[in-house]
């Protein structure tokens, strides 16, 4: 389908069924703005969502339809299959069961396209649900201060993630991070205030989460986003006589707050420093890192096992369970999971090179449509639209670059939110219709 084609749908639902697209635009707003709520309430808040596009599918499913041609909704129809025909391959039906379970936030692809075109309002939707997730954390600043116990959610000294647990919370703020980047160095007027403040309030936020993957997730992804910010602002030579000035920014607040932060990194680098030394020299894979280090290294044995189709969705631990047996060493003595605490090597060992192909090639085509210039390959993006969609992609960027650390794709928070990111950032989407006020 052209991109004038998209346009002309869109415009037509606009204008023919103000009602049902005005419901359907705050019901898909609401589930985006809880998704980072505690995860009872992140699970229910879709279902108003869904409700709006099962009543409103006979006036829109020629709307919806044409969206599988598009690559990522075509690559997202692979994934699934992939999952489900591992189920002839999978050692472990319940765990099997549990994985494919998280495919239902693969639906997001359908139910959220009928709206991209206020891709502004969903983005800010979201970024207010991560900023009450900072809320949470203050609370339990203020509690720990006062020495209260009021809050029903309990932590380990030096990790303040509020409602999220804190790796959750890392992943999650990593695509916070990713989207006010966006905002920050390719929006315009007040769209750039917000993104640099949520910038500076997501990075302080995954700092006292005290979770070492997104420390080295947020380290990649902002020197990254300023990288994706020159190639795509050069050309145009309206952001090269600013970014001299973000980055002396950058490097001032770092300098400024490092006496802040350095209390609170400095115990976790070192001893994770430490713990991965201990796994190499030593095989001590009884620590948190250690064991860890263990994970990623089962996993590569899994995958070189079945180097095409891995040993079946959701099968992780009771192949490695099996292959320590077999290796004489005592499961109880070790810690198993049922995950390989890494995207990469978990989808690598449960569903093989064609699963690292098809998540990467979804991703990888997601994130593409949002930060190169090129719309759907037949048209250059609006320029109004530049921000908003370069934060989708930057912050999908930042929940990958967290999933090398956590398995992003099996977490359903983390799995909500990476298919939420992969729908805002579906190809031949529709230019977005400008907030008064807030224009970028």
């Amino acid at each position: 389908m052209s991109a004038k084609r998209v346009e002309e749908i869109f415009l037509h639902q606009r204008t023919h069924d103000r009602l049902g697209y005005r419901i359907h635009v705050a019901a898909a707003a609401l589930f985006l703005f809880l998704l980072p709520f505690p995860t009872s309430i992140s699970e229910f808040a879709v279902a108003p969502l869904l409700i709006t596009v099962l009543i409103r599918l006979p006036g829109i499913y020629k709307l919806i339809a044409p969206i599988g041609g598009f690559a990522v909704a075509r690559l997202a129809v692979a994934w699934g299959a992939w999952v489900g025909l591992s189920w002839f391959w999978m050692i472990d039906a319940e765990g099997w069961k549990d994985e494919a379970s998280y495919l239902r936030w693969a639906l997001l692809v359908p139910l959220l396209w009928p709206v991209l075109d206020r891709r502004q309002l969903l983005l800010l939707a979201l970024l207010a649900g991560c900023v009450f997730g900072n809320a949470s954390q203050l609370a339990q600043v203020i509690e720990g201060c006062i020495g209260a116990d009021w809050l029903p959610w309990n932590r380990m000294p030096g990790r303040t993630s509020g409602w999220w647990d804190p790796v959750v919370g890392g992943s999650l703020l990593c695509a916070a991070l990713g989207a006010h980047l966006g905002l920050a160095l390719l929006a315009r007027g007040r769209w750039r205030v917000v993104g640099a403040s949520g910038a500076l309030l997501s990075a302080a936020a995954i700092i006292a989460t005290g979770t070492r993957g997104a420390w080295i997730a947020a380290a990649i992804l902002i020197p990254a986003a300023m990288l994706v910010a020159i190639a795509r602002a050069l050309p145009s030579r309206k952001f090269a006589g600013q970014l001299p000035l973000f980055v002396a920014a950058a490097a001032l607040l770092t300098i400024s707050l490092w006496p802040v932060v350095a209390p609170v990194v400095r115990p976790r680098a070192k001893a994770g420093i430490d713990e991965v030394r201990a796994a190499i020299k030593s095989g001590d894979f009884t620590t948190d890192t250690g064991a860890r280090v263990q994970m990623w290294v089962l996993a590569g044995e899994a995958m070189k096992e079945h180097p095409a189709r891995g040993v079946g969705a959701g099968s992780y631990r009771r192949w490695v369970q099996g292959y320590l047996r077999q290796s004489g060493v005592d499961a109880a003595t070790r810690s198993v999971h049922a995950h390989a605490h890494g995207i990469v090597p978990h989808i690598g060992s449960t569903l093989g090179a064609v699963g690292l192909l098809i998540m990467g090639a979804m991703c990888a085509w997601a994130m593409w449509s949002t930060l190169s210039a090129p719309l759907g390959g037949d048209r250059t993006l609006p320029a109004q639209a530049l921000g908003v969609d370069a934060a989708c992609g930057l912050a999908l960027a930042g929940l990958l670059l967290a999933g090398l650390f956590d398995t992003v794709h099996v977490n359903s928070q983390t799995a909500a939110m990476l298919w939420a990111l992969v729908a805002l950032c579906q190809t031949r989407r529709p230019a977005i219709a400008v907030l008064r006020g807030l224009g970028v």
